[in-house]
Protein backbone atom coordinates (compact mmCIF):
# COMPACT_ATOMS: atom_id res chain seq x y z
CA UNK A 1 0.00 0.00 0.00
CA UNK A 2 1.33 3.36 -0.91
CA UNK A 3 1.12 6.63 1.24
CA UNK A 4 -1.10 9.35 -0.78
CA UNK A 5 -0.12 13.21 -0.57
CA UNK A 6 -1.28 15.95 -2.34
CA UNK A 7 -4.26 18.49 -2.49
CA UNK A 8 -6.13 16.23 -4.28
CA UNK A 9 -4.86 13.56 -1.65
CA UNK A 10 -6.46 12.45 1.35
CA UNK A 11 -4.66 14.26 4.14
CA UNK A 12 -4.03 14.43 7.95
CA UNK A 13 -4.76 17.83 9.61
CA UNK A 14 -3.72 18.94 12.94
CA UNK A 15 -6.67 19.61 15.10
CA UNK A 16 -6.19 22.75 17.70
CA UNK A 17 -6.14 21.84 21.34
CA UNK A 18 -7.43 23.58 24.08
CA UNK A 19 -6.65 21.96 27.25
CA UNK A 20 -6.48 23.02 30.94
CA UNK A 21 -7.57 21.56 34.10
CA UNK A 22 -10.82 20.51 32.92
CA UNK A 23 -9.88 18.32 30.15
CA UNK A 24 -9.42 19.29 26.28
CA UNK A 25 -11.40 20.63 23.59
CA UNK A 26 -10.44 19.96 19.75
CA UNK A 27 -11.22 21.81 17.05
CA UNK A 28 -10.74 20.41 13.67
CA UNK A 29 -11.69 22.61 11.04
CA UNK A 30 -12.13 26.60 10.89
CA UNK A 31 -14.72 26.44 7.69
CA UNK A 32 -14.08 29.74 7.07
CA UNK A 33 -10.52 28.74 5.74
CA UNK A 34 -11.06 25.63 4.55
CA UNK A 35 -10.65 24.42 1.14
CA UNK A 36 -12.32 21.57 1.48
CA UNK A 37 -15.83 22.25 3.28
CA UNK A 38 -16.39 25.71 1.71
CA UNK A 39 -20.00 25.42 2.56
CA UNK A 40 -19.54 23.68 5.82
CA UNK A 41 -20.80 19.98 6.60
CA UNK A 42 -23.78 18.48 5.48
CA UNK A 43 -23.81 15.00 6.82
CA UNK A 44 -22.09 14.06 10.36
CA UNK A 45 -22.26 10.50 12.20
CA UNK A 46 -20.68 9.02 15.14
CA UNK A 47 -20.15 5.06 14.55
CA UNK A 48 -19.18 2.94 17.19
CA UNK A 49 -17.98 -0.46 16.04
CA UNK A 50 -16.71 -3.48 17.77
CA UNK A 51 -13.24 -5.28 16.73
CA UNK A 52 -13.28 -6.69 13.03
CA UNK A 53 -16.05 -4.33 11.91
CA UNK A 54 -15.36 -3.93 8.41
CA UNK A 55 -16.97 -0.22 7.13
CA UNK A 56 -16.97 0.70 3.62
CA UNK A 57 -16.31 0.87 0.81
CA UNK A 58 -18.52 3.48 -0.37
CA UNK A 59 -18.38 6.61 -1.80
CA UNK A 60 -21.37 9.62 -3.25
CA UNK A 61 -21.16 10.35 -7.03
CA UNK A 62 -22.72 12.93 -9.00
CA UNK A 63 -24.30 15.86 -7.35
CA UNK A 64 -24.19 14.18 -3.92
CA UNK A 65 -20.34 13.80 -4.09
CA UNK A 66 -19.43 14.22 -0.41
CA UNK A 67 -15.31 15.32 1.00
CA UNK A 68 -14.94 13.57 4.08
CA UNK A 69 -13.44 13.65 7.50
CA UNK A 70 -12.35 11.30 9.66
CA UNK A 71 -11.86 11.34 13.32
CA UNK A 72 -11.33 8.36 15.82
CA UNK A 73 -12.39 9.60 19.57
CA UNK A 74 -12.37 5.76 20.90
CA UNK A 75 -9.36 3.12 20.35
CA UNK A 76 -7.76 2.67 16.46
CA UNK A 77 -8.93 1.95 12.86
CA UNK A 78 -7.04 1.26 9.77
CA UNK A 79 -9.24 3.91 7.33
CA UNK A 80 -8.61 2.49 3.95
CA UNK A 81 -8.88 5.14 0.79
CA UNK A 82 -9.61 3.40 -2.96
CA UNK A 83 -8.20 5.37 -5.38
CA UNK A 84 -11.28 4.69 -8.52
CA UNK A 85 -9.06 5.96 -10.93
CA UNK A 86 -6.39 3.16 -10.70
CA UNK A 87 -7.29 0.44 -13.27
CA UNK A 88 -7.37 -2.58 -11.09
CA UNK A 89 -8.38 -2.70 -7.72
CA UNK A 90 -5.27 -3.59 -5.63
CA UNK A 91 -3.57 -3.23 -2.59
CA UNK A 92 -1.11 -1.23 -5.49
CA UNK A 93 -4.62 1.12 -5.16
CA UNK A 94 -5.11 1.21 -1.49
CA UNK A 95 -3.67 3.54 0.98
CA UNK A 96 -4.08 2.71 4.70
CA UNK A 97 -4.08 5.43 7.29
CA UNK A 98 -4.06 4.18 11.46
CA UNK A 99 -6.09 6.79 13.10
CA UNK A 100 -6.13 7.03 16.30
CA UNK A 101 -7.30 9.99 18.94
CA UNK A 102 -3.85 11.09 18.84
CA UNK A 103 -3.43 11.26 15.03
CA UNK A 104 -5.77 14.25 14.11
CA UNK A 105 -8.62 14.20 11.15
CA UNK A 106 -7.77 12.98 8.37
CA UNK A 107 -9.70 14.74 5.08
CA UNK A 108 -10.41 12.76 2.20
CA UNK A 109 -11.46 13.90 -0.90
CA UNK A 110 -14.89 13.22 -2.49
CA UNK A 111 -13.61 10.90 -5.69
CA UNK A 112 -12.28 8.46 -3.21
CA UNK A 113 -14.08 4.89 -2.10
CA UNK A 114 -13.32 4.93 1.86
CA UNK A 115 -13.61 1.67 4.36
CA UNK A 116 -12.29 1.11 8.04
CA UNK A 117 -11.32 -1.74 9.90
CA UNK A 118 -11.82 -1.20 13.78
CA UNK A 119 -8.59 -2.60 15.13
CA UNK A 120 -9.40 -1.92 18.67
CA UNK A 121 -11.62 -3.78 20.87
CA UNK A 122 -13.70 -0.85 20.32
CA UNK A 123 -13.63 2.20 18.15
CA UNK A 124 -15.42 5.33 18.07
CA UNK A 125 -15.50 7.27 14.41
CA UNK A 126 -16.80 10.60 13.52
CA UNK A 127 -17.26 10.94 10.17
CA UNK A 128 -18.46 14.42 8.54
CA UNK A 129 -19.39 14.62 4.58
CA UNK A 130 -19.53 17.89 2.51
CA UNK A 131 -22.76 16.55 1.09
CA UNK A 132 -26.13 15.30 2.33
CA UNK A 133 -26.39 11.07 1.91
CA UNK A 134 -28.53 10.27 -0.60
CA UNK A 135 -28.56 6.27 -1.60
CA UNK A 136 -29.25 7.01 -5.04
CA UNK A 137 -26.07 8.43 -5.55
CA UNK A 138 -23.98 6.06 -3.36
CA UNK A 139 -21.37 3.76 -4.93
CA UNK A 140 -20.33 0.58 -3.04
CA UNK A 141 -17.78 -1.44 -4.05
CA UNK A 142 -17.73 -4.66 -2.27
CA UNK A 143 -14.51 -5.33 0.12
CA UNK A 144 -13.81 -8.88 -1.45
CA UNK A 145 -13.10 -6.72 -4.96
CA UNK A 146 -9.81 -5.71 -2.90
CA UNK A 147 -8.83 -7.87 0.00
CA UNK A 148 -8.88 -12.41 -0.07
CA UNK A 149 -10.96 -13.78 2.03
CA UNK A 150 -7.76 -15.15 3.93
CA UNK A 151 -7.50 -11.37 5.21
CA UNK A 152 -11.18 -10.76 5.42
CA UNK A 153 -11.89 -14.20 7.79
CA UNK A 154 -12.68 -12.58 10.80
CA UNK A 155 -14.29 -9.49 9.36
CA UNK A 156 -17.48 -8.57 10.36
CA UNK A 157 -19.57 -7.10 7.41
CA UNK A 158 -23.36 -5.97 6.87
CA UNK A 159 -24.88 -7.52 4.41
CA UNK A 160 -24.67 -5.18 1.77
CA UNK A 161 -20.43 -4.92 1.92
CA UNK A 162 -20.40 -8.83 1.67
CA UNK A 163 -22.17 -9.26 -1.05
Amino acid sequence: MHSAQGSDRPEFIEPLNFSDHRGTIRKFVDISKSKFFPNGFMDEYLATSHKNVFRGFHRQVGAFATTKLFFVAQGEIDLYVLDPEMEMFTHESLSKYRLSPETGALIVPQRFFTGYLAVSECAVVLAKGSAIYASSAEDTLPPAKVFTAQEMKDWILSTKDSI
